[in-house]
């Protein structure tokens, strides 16, 4: 379980260190028991430019899957190598 949000946490931790400013819109569609999430990162400023004013979305059928999905994306548009991250 610890896998599933590692790129969010990532994009957390920069956010916290000053490296990047984002937004995040998350929300489920369909029945419920059938729910389809949908998760957009905005990233809105980045140390290096790189992904600035720019949305990255991803849909799954669980929330952590769909947020780190886009997390990771906003993450590789920011120039960040994501097969060496722990």
């Amino acid at each position: 379980m610890a896998a599933s949000s590692r790129f969010y946490m990532h994009i957390h931790n920069m956010s916290q260190q000053g490296l990047v400013a984002f937004l995040e819109a998350t929300f489920a569609d369909g029945p419920r028991h059938q729910e389809v999430w949908t998760s957009t990162i905005t990233i809105t400023w980045s140390w290096n430019g790189m992904g600035a004013g720019q949305a990255y979305t991803a849909c799954d059928r669980s929330k952590q899957a769909a947020r780190d999905t886009a997390s990771r994306m906003a993450i590789q548009a920011m120039g960040v190598n994501t097969d060496n991250l722990p």
